[in-house]
C-alpha cells in the first residue's frame, strides 16, 4: 500500500512576497495539496500537468489550468509514485513518461552537463551577470565610505539647488521621519533630511543618508501618507545601496572580483571618485521597482498606510497628463528611467490585494 507523506516544495506566483514561498506538498484524495504559512492551494488531479524542469532538467513542476501563473516545484521524486497510485490513466501515462526521462539520463552526461553549467555560470557572472558581482561588492563597502561619498556629492548639490530653512515644511518631514526611521535603524545609516526650493514633484537621495525633498512635492501632497510613501522609497534607495551599486557597476571586472574576495583598495578609489556622477545619477527600472517594494515594507513596519505611495503615483500621473497631454514624453525628471507611472500603480495595487492587514494604520500627526 502506497504511503502518502509531506514533501518539501516551493510555490511560485508573482503575487507572493519575493515571487515564491516554501511549504509542504502532499497527495490527497482527488487533489494535490500545497500548504504554506496560513495558506492552502489545491490542484485537482483531473487536468493536472506535470513536467521536468529546473537547473538539471530533473526537478518536478506541477501546474493546473484552473490556476494560471501558479506553479509548484519539488525535488522529491517519490511523490510521483504516490501520485501514480491515485491518478487517472492520462496522468499515470504522463508520470510513466517522466520516470523514463529521469532514468534515461546517463551519469556521464549529467556530470558533463553540470560542468558545462558551472562554466556557463562563471562566464555569466563575469560578463552577463555583472549585477551579481556588483551587489556582492556593494555589500562589502563600509558605510563610512558611503557617508563620505554622500557628503562630497551633497556639497556639490548645494551649488545647484537652493536648500532652504523652512520650519513648517521640515516639521511635516520630521513627523514622518520619526515614524519611518525605527524601521530602518538596523541598516546602520544616519539619515539627514533637507528641503530644496523647487516646484517639481520630486525627491532624491545621496549615498550615506542625505535625503532631499522638493517643496513642490510637499505642497502637492494631499496627505502625510503620500509624502511618507516617497520618503520610504528614497530610504530604500540608500539601504539597498543603489547609488553605490551604480558607481561600482562602472568598475572593471578585475576590480569587482578583487572586492568580492576581500581586496577593497581598487574599489575604494572608484567609490570616492564617484561623487561627481551623483549629480546626474539615474536609477534603473529594476532599482526603482526594488525601492517601491522595500519602501512599501518600511511603511508597513512603521504602521503607516502604504496606499499613500499609490496615491502619490496617482497624483504624479495627473501631473504628467497636465504637463504632457499628448502623452509624448514624461515631463518630470523623476520619470527619466523609472517604470511607467501606471505600471507602478498597478504593481502596488496588486501588492495591496495580497496584504493580510488592510486597516488600523496609525495616522501621521501633523505638526502644529
Amino acid at each position: 500500500m502506497t504511503q502518502f507523506r509531506n514533501h518539501a516544495a516551493n510555490l511560485f506566483h508573482v503575487g507572493l512576497d519575493g515571487g515564491s514561498s516554501p511549504g509542504t506538498l502532499s497527495v490527497q484524495p482527488g487533489h494535490l495539496e500545497f500548504k504554506w504559512g496560513d495558506g492552502t492551494l489545491k490542484f485537482p488531479l483531473v487536468g493536472l500537468r506535470v513536467r521536468l524542469d529546473g537547473h538539471d532538467g530533473r526537478q518536478i513542476f506541477f501546474e493546473h489550468g484552473e490556476f494560471p501563473e501558479w506553479s509548484i516545484h519539488t525535488a522529491e521524486k517519490s511523490i510521483l509514485d504516490e501520485l501514480a497510485a491515485v491518478a487517472d490513466p492520462v496522468l499515470r501515462a504522463a508520470i510513466r513518461s517522466l520516470h523514463k526521462k529521469i532514468r534515461g539520463i546517463p551519469a556521464s552526461f549529467i556530470f558533463l552537463g553540470l560542468f558545462v553549467l558551472l562554466l556557463g555560470a562563471v562566464v555569466a557572472a563575469l560578463f552577463w551577470k555583472r549585477d551579481v558581482l556588483v551587489r556582492k561588492a556593494a555589500e562589502k563597502v563600509p558605510v563610512e565610505w558611503e557617508r563620505k561619498l554622500g557628503d562630497i556629492a551633497f556639497d556639490q548639490i548645494k551649488l545647484q539647488v537652493k536648500i532652504v530653512n523652512d520650519p513648517a515644511r521640515m516639521g511635516k518631514v520630521r513627523s514622518i521621519a520619526d515614524r519611518l526611521l525605527p524601521a530602518v535603524k538596523d541598516a546602520g545609516y544616519e539619515f539627514q533630511f533637507h528641503i530644496a526650493e523647487n516646484t517639481n514633484i520630486n525627491a532624491f537621495v545621496m549615498p550615506g543618508g542625505h535625503v532631499v525633498i522638493f517643496t513642490g512635492l510637499i505642497d502637492a501632497a494631499r496627505s502625510q501618507e503620500e509624502i511618507a510613501g516617497v520618503i520610504a522609497h528614497e530610504l530604500a534607495h540608500v539601504t539597498r545601496r543603489h547609488s553605490v551599486r551604480n558607481i561600482i557597476g562602472s568598475a572593471g571586472v578585475a576590480i569587482l572580483i578583487q572586492s568580492v574576495i576581500g581586496d577593497l583598495s581598487g574599489l575604494q578609489a572608484v567609490i570616492l571618485q564617484g561623487g561627481q556622477s551623483m549629480l546626474d545619477q539615474k536609477f534603473s527600472r529594476d532599482f526603482e521597482r526594488e525601492a517601491d517594494d522595500v519602501g512599501w515594507n518600511y511603511l508597513m513596519a512603521a504602521d503607516i498606510d502604504p496606499r499613500g505611495l499609490i496615491d502619490f503615483f496617482k497624483k504624479l500621473r495627473e501631473d504628467e497628463a497636465r504637463r504632457d497631454p499628448a502623452g509624448l514624453g514624461n515631463a518630470l525628471a523623476l520619470l527619466n528611467t523609472h517604470p511607467a507611472t501606471q505600471e507602478r500603480i498597478d504593481r502596488l495595487q496588486a501588492k495591496w490585494q495580497t496584504q493580510i492587514r488592510k486597516d488600523g494604520f496609525r495616522s501621521i500627526s501633523r505638526p502644529k
